[in-house]
């Protein structure tokens, strides 16, 4: 923000970051990835949904903004909205896919979001 960047700008910097996500070697690590991503919160939340070696779908707290600790569901903090940090996430997960050829589906929801990878 202090930069006039956009959400999508600072996704993209970050994809570009981590080039072509060879660390991600199957669908499976997503969901390791994602589930300790959510443990780094009080407030996280993940739900394995479904797990195959071709498909992993799963549910993830939407982030939010946190002010000395105390999250704020429409706030803003440093001028960046839980929207911009919600949006940096399924950029991510576009590229994501995108690079390993496989199929996304993001589904929003009041709280959460529903996503899944399948591969081809």
């Amino acid at each position: 923000k202090i930069e006039g960047k956009t959400a999508e700008d600072v996704a993209h910097d970050i994809s570009k970051f981590w080039g072509n996500y060879s660390w991600v070697h199957n669908l499976q690590t997503v969901l390791i990835m994602e589930q300790l991503n959510q443990s780094k919160y009080n407030d996280g939340y993940f739900l394995e949904l479904e797990n195959t070696p071709t498909k992993v779908k799963f549910s993830m707290n939407k982030m939010g903004t946190y002010y000395f600790s105390n999250r704020t569901e429409n706030g803003q903090f440093k001028g960046v909205s839980q929207k911009d940090l919600n949006i940096l996430r399924k950029i991510f997960y576009e590229n994501l896919a995108k690079d390993k050829g496989w199929k996304l589906t993001w589904e929003e929801r009041a709280g959460d979001f529903i996503v899944t990878l399948q591969s081809k």
